[in-house]
């Protein structure tokens, strides 16, 4: 499992399987943001990846 900031990634690049665990879509590619600052990553911003 891993922790990103879901900012990092547009909302459709995430799926839920039926166990309620999030997965990346295969070819997901993390979006440009400006200087990134840490406290545009919050707790709230943050999303527990599981590989596949």
């Amino acid at each position: 499992m891993v922790r990103i900031c879901s900012k990092h990634f547009l909302q459709h690049d995430f799926t839920t399987d039926a166990s309620g665990r999030t997965w990346l879509k295969p070819g997901a590619v993390p979006k440009s943001i400006w200087p990134v600052v840490s406290s545009q990553c919050t707790s709230s911003s943050s999303i527990d990846i599981f590989p596949k």
